[in-house]
């Protein structure tokens, strides 16, 4: 198999994951701190009004929670199923700063957040928990995919930073080489 078909068929298989999510937010290390960013288009018919409140940024990756955006009154929705967790952290950490709409997803409880008064359209969010990383957070690195009763879909990518995938490259480029080097006699 060539190197073009090879990252064809990645390419191909990334947008098909992104094509079919309706709100996806990605979770990166960058300078000290895990930043959470994303958004999409996101519909509520069909889902089941539970509760609304006060809603703040936080991640409890044990309990498959993560809330994105400025702290606001949020509306709580049920019908949300995928992946018990994506994480070993029980304890919920606060965003040290946050920007955009408050949206996100409670799996332990089979909920989705969006802001009060939202029925559809286009969301928005960043969240930033400073001075920390996945590890101390208890956020494992992965893609988490999340369906809602109403055919909505909610995914997260944990991704690493930028310099492990450096470091992933380096060491497959090796490999590649040293495969075909000939051996010497």
């Amino acid at each position: 198999m060539s190197i073009r078909s090879i990252i064809a068929s990645a390419f191909l298989c990334i947008s098909a994951s992104v094509a079919n999510a309706g709100i996806i937010l990605t979770a990166t290390e960058s300078g000290g701190n895990v930043v959470i960013s994303g958004g999409g288009s996101f519909d509520i018919t069909g889902l089941t009004f539970v509760a609304s409140g006060a809603s703040s940024s936080v991640i409890q990756p044990f309990f498959g929670i993560v809330k994105v955006g400025a702290s606001a009154n949020a509306s709580l929705y049920s019908g949300l199923s995928g992946p018990a967790n994506f994480g070993s952290g029980a304890t919920s950490m606060t965003a040290n700063s946050t920007s955009g709409d408050q949206f996100g997803i409670n799996q332990s409880a089979g909920h989705v957040y969006v802001p009060q008064g939202f029925t559809s359209g286009n969301l928005t969010g960043t969240s930033t928990w400073t001075s920390t990383t996945f590890s101390a957070l208890g956020l494992n690195e992965g893609t988490y995919n999340y369906s809602l009763t109403n055919g909505q879909t909610f995914q997260l990518q944990v991704v690493p930073e930028p310099s492990t995938y450096v470091l992933l490259g380096i060491a497959a480029l090796a490999g590649w080489a040293r495969l075909r080097r000939k051996p010497s006699c």
